[in-house]
């Protein structure tokens, strides 16, 4: 495996396009965190673009962490921008980039399906990552929803095992229902 380092970047286009353009230069994949959505100083999207990384998508129909970003370099290097809230990068880490690195190392991520353990509403068309507490019983995992008070609320988060996807084309989601779960700390 290769190496991986932590930066930290302050909010100042300059020194952001900077540091990028050396990043890209020295590894074969980056995750960023913050900076992506629309505010006065989001300017990972501009900086991405003036560094001729070609954007896949920008923003997705989902809650949490719909200003995701992807794009890639002209060398094929992968590029994930995460929204900076907490539960939105974490939920989107484990969602689509730690399946992604397994892929990359020929493993393949565990798929794991659970049941509701009580009617759940949710009435935009989005995507839900609800986060949820499971137990098993008789023969299945139960999927309990324990939801958040938004993306900044991470302590509410720590409390649960995992979070199941709940698919935008459906408001109404019954006990029993089968659906993804993705646990926190098994791939």
């Amino acid at each position: 495996m290769g190496e991986v380092e932590i930066f930290h970047i302050v909010d100042d286009k300059d020194d952001i396009s900077n540091t990028i353009g050396s990043i890209l230069e020295d590894f074969d994949s980056v995750i960023l965190s913050g900076a992506v959505s629309k505010g006065k100083f989001d300017f990972i999207p501009g900086v991405l673009e003036e560094l001729e990384v070609e954007k896949l998508f920008h923003h997705v129909s989902q809650r949490p962490g719909k200003p995701f970003w992807f794009g890639k370099t002209k060398q094929g290097k992968p590029i994930f921008a995460l929204p900076g809230n907490p539960v939105s990068a974490v939920t989107g880490f484990r969602r689509y980039i730690v399946p992604c690195i397994l892929k990359s190392l020929g493993i393949e991520a565990l798929k794991r399906k659970v049941k509701l353990d009580g009617e759940f509403k949710f009435k935009k068309k989005f995507t839900y990552f609800l986060p949820v507490t499971v137990q098993f019983s008789g023969s299945s995992f139960i999927a309990t929803p324990s939801p958040v008070n938004g993306s900044g609320d991470f302590s509410t988060l720590a409390l649960t095992d995992g979070f199941v996807e709940l698919p935008a084309e459906m408001e109404v989601f019954p006990e029993g229902l089968e659906v993804d779960y993705y646990p926190w700390n098994e791939y």
